[in-house]
């Protein structure tokens, strides 16, 4: 069976108008019909009255502005945490920074200070080592000190016995020197008594040593020793001058002692070698 609707009622079962014209409303009393708003169907219906719509509008509305301005504090207090911590964070690296040039600027003091302690350590291990050096060597100069003075010891020790036996030795010296000087003044006495024709050579050597050493010991103010080169300046009888004599050698300072004889002959030699008169000289000069 098929039931015909009018279209007033067609469009009550739709929705599209309301039931009545009025309602009862416990809260209002008799209130028009108005259409619930989408927002606030699933709660009041599609119907329901004017004045509840319209409070349950308010606060809809209440609630959404306080919704908003909920999340508006929200995002502004976000925003507010959002700059102070970039503050925060801008000033702890201002501050990170600020720490950093000190800790550096200490701690190149500190490495310098290293540096410089490392190089006085390095010195002060030098100075020990060349200080135990010095004193090696001290003590050795101190060793080297004592034999010194130990040998200055002996020789001062040494020095007045030998100054007493120099005097006594030069008292037996002045002796010798006398019958030295004697024995010479008696030779060039003989010598002087030859002719200088039969003149013949001499231990010059050993006169000449004679002399100095007469002479290097002779006390001051006595008179020196002839010398055997004087010349006679008048003429012999063959008409010609005296040969002349032979002169000493020049004096020889480093040796003072008599030396060998070279050249000498003995008194019996000497009167071999002579001429047996004194014509032989002109009978060899006739010839």
């Amino acid at each position: 069976m098929r039931l015909w609707l009018s279209e007033k009622a067609s469009k009550q079962l739709r929705g599209e108008v309301p039931p009545a014209e009025f309602l009862e409303c416990e809260a209002h009393g008799k209130q028009a019909y108005v259409r619930i708003p989408e927002e606030l169907v699933e709660a009041m219906g599609v119907w329901g009255c004017g004045e509840c719509v319209r409070q349950a509008g308010a606060r809809e509305r209440e609630a959404r502005e306080a919704k908003r301005r909920q999340e508006e504090e929200a995002r502004e207090a976000k925003k507010a945490a959002k700059k102070a911590a970039k503050e925060a964070v801008e000033k702890a690296d201002a501050a990170l920074q600020e720490a950093l040039a000190e800790a550096q600027e200490v701690n190149g003091k500190v490495r310098a200070v290293k540096q410089k302690l490392r190089d006085r350590r390095r010195r002060l291990k030098f100075a020990q080592r060349s200080v135990e050096e010095r004193r090696a060597q001290l003590e050795e100069i101190k060793a080297l000190l004592a034999e010194a003075e130990a040998e200055l010891e002996q020789a001062e020790a040494a020095v007045p016995p030998l100054e007493e036996k120099l005097a006594a030795e030069r008292g037996e010296l002045a002796g010798y020197v006398e019958r030295l000087r004697g024995a010479l003044l008696a030779a060039d006495e003989a010598w002087k008594a030859i002719p200088p024709k039969q003149r013949k050579r001499r231990n010059r050597r050993a006169r000449h040593q004679a002399v100095q050493l007469v002479e290097a010991h002779a006390p001051p103010g006595s008179e020196p020793v002839a010398a055997e080169g004087a010349r006679e300046a008048a003429p012999t009888e063959g008409g010609s001058e005296a040969a002349p004599t032979e002169d000493a050698q020049p004096a020889d300072a480093a040796s003072l002692e008599p030396g060998p004889v070279e050249g000498s002959a003995s008194g019996e030699e000497r009167g071999a070698a002579e001429p047996a008169s004194d014509d032989a000289p002109g009978e060899a000069a006739e010839a």
